[in-house]
């Protein structure tokens, strides 16, 4: 593991798993702005929380694993509306 290795080192090695994030650019190539909308709506549907992330929300999780979890290292972050841990939508 990354971690294990770079630990004696001080380097901390955490990552994030980011679900069905809503991005400006998201759908845009070479869809319909019907085929878009669908595409969101079931990508919302699959999401325990009903509703996609955001990009301030990714950045939000980086954020705090940057600065706030010093004493963090080996790290998933999900940010993914409980997607992954089996919630159901």
């Amino acid at each position: 593991m990354l971690a294990a290795e770079l630990l004696p080192r001080k380097i901390r090695v955490n990552a994030i798993a980011p679900g069905f994030i809503l991005t400006p650019t998201m759908g845009v190539a070479e869809l319909t702005e019907e085929q878009r909308a669908e595409f969101i709506e079931q990508g919302n549907a699959s999401t325990p929380m009903g509703r996609g992330g955001t990009v301030e929300e990714v950045a939000a999780a980086a954020l705090y694993l940057a600065v706030e979890a010093t004493f963090t290292t080996g790290l998933e972050l999900p940010v993914d509306g409980g997607f992954g841990r089996g919630l159901g939508a």
